[in-house]
């Protein structure tokens, strides 16, 4: 059996759901703003279950998915290597550092 894609609408599949869903994650009941890049929409049931289960009809429907946040998410799928939302937040901050060297005012300069 193929393995079904995912529909042309599936952003906005994202976008109802989330909003339905108060852009808060149903596993932890953290809320973040509606803009938040680190909410994420989960399958209750995967594709592949669904597909060997044999169940009728459209895996991405309202009923089966869910909003999850970053690491949520990850715990869902352990194959996907994910830290902590505040982890990644605090990262990518400190992610960059101050280059004095540079001689206009705005001297950042990836610190990795």
């Amino acid at each position: 059996m193929e393995f079904p894609s995912y529909p042309d609408d599936w952003f906005e599949i994202i976008k109802v759901i989330k909003r339905r869903d108060n852009f808060t994650c149903k596993k932890c009941l953290t809320k973040y703003p509606a803009n938040s890049k680190w909410l994420r929409v989960h399958h209750i049931i995967s594709i592949s279950k669904w597909i060997k289960n044999g169940y009728k009809g459209n895996p991405h429907t309202g009923k089966n998915l869910i909003t999850r946040c970053y690491k949520c998410h990850g715990e869902d799928h352990p194959h996907l290597k994910v830290g902590s939302c505040r982890t990644i937040k605090k990262k990518r901050r400190s992610s960059f550092t101050y280059d004095s060297n540079r001689k206009s005012g705005f001297g950042y300069k990836r610190g990795f």
